[in-house]
C-alpha cells in the first residue's frame, strides 16, 4: 500500500519533534514552520531530477526574502536504495 506524500511528510516532522533528535536548528525550523520536504521516488531515477531543482531553487528564494534564521530542506526518496552508505558517500 503507498503512503500518502502529506503522511510522509508527516512521519518526517514527528522524527525531527522526537526528544531525542539532536539537531536543535531542525527543531527551531520545524517550530517555525520552516521546514520545506519533497517527496521523491527513488533516488537513482532522474524522473524528479527537474522537480527537486525547482524544489531547492524555491526554497532558496523563500530563504532569501526571509527573516527567519532557520530553515530546512528535506527530499525524502521513497524509493528503495540499490546501495549501501559506504558507496553513496562516494
Amino acid at each position: 500500500m503507498k503512503i500518502a506524500n502529506a503522511q510522509i511528510i508527516q512521519e518526517y516532522h514527528d522524527f525531527l519533534s522526537r526528544k531525542d533528535f539532536p539537531c536543535v536548528a531542525a527543531k527551531a525550523s520545524l517550530a517555525l514552520n520552516n521546514v520545506k520536504c519533497m517527496v521523491a521516488g527513488n533516488m537513482e531515477c532522474p524522473g524528479n531530477d527537474a522537480d527537486i531543482l525547482q524544489f531547492f531553487y524555491d526554497f532558496v528564494d523563500e530563504y532569501s526574502n526571509s527573516k527567519e534564521l532557520y530553515h530546512s530542506v528535506a527530499i525524502i526518496f521513497t524509493g528503495r536504495p540499490c546501495f549501501c552508505e559506504i558507496q553513496f558517500q562516494h
